[in-house]
């Protein structure tokens, strides 16, 4: 697992990563996600 940072202000890119993908879930909801997995799967995201 990625090392938390003390630092204030600061955050590994797995905690990053993360967060960004909680934004977007809440904002556009789980749909959203699911279908930006599969497109990036298929190699088809343009």
């Amino acid at each position: 697992m990625a090392e938390r940072r003390e630092e204030k202000g600061k955050m590994t890119v797995e905690e990053a990563g993360r967060r960004g993908g909680e934004t977007t879930k809440r904002k556009h909801g789980h749909e959203s996600l699911e279908e930006h997995r599969r497109h990036r799967e298929e190699g088809s995201w343009e």
